[in-house]
């Protein structure tokens, strides 16, 4: 499941990834609390308990590395040894990890954001 710890106080997320509750709590601090899903901490903050856009802009190729750092990190549970899934699945995870990892140079002159084309996720 795809967790969020953020700061009670400030909104602001200190880390995101594929974790079960009790796995997250070791990163928690005393004034921590967890939202289900993912909140993109560069983008975005918790306010009163809703996900709101920071307002910030990245130049296209800041954008695109920090959006495939996430992608990337959402998949890592796929490389694992011990991942219960098909030798054909995991192909499929394999060549979006690879498709992600390009994007930078792919995409280098994009001019807009609209350009860029990020990989669809494999179904689990």
């Amino acid at each position: 499941m795809i967790l969020t710890v953020y700061n009670k106080t400030t909104g602001e997320v200190s880390r995101t990834g594929t974790y079960s509750q009790e796995e997250i709590k070791a990163f928690m601090g005393e004034d921590d609390a967890i939202w289900e899903g993912l909140v993109d901490g560069l983008y975005d903050k918790i306010v009163d308990g809703k996900m709101v856009a920071l307002d910030v802009t990245y130049d296209i190729p800041t954008y695109i590395r920090i959006k495939r750092d996430l992608m990337l990190e959402e998949s890592d549970w796929t490389q694992l040894q011990d991942v219960a899934i098909s030798a054909e699945k995991l192909e499929q995870w394999k060549e979006y990890r690879l498709k992600l990892r390009e994007l930078p140079e792919t995409f280098k002159d994009a001019a807009n954001i609209e350009d860029v084309t990020f990989p669809e996720t494999p179904t689990k």
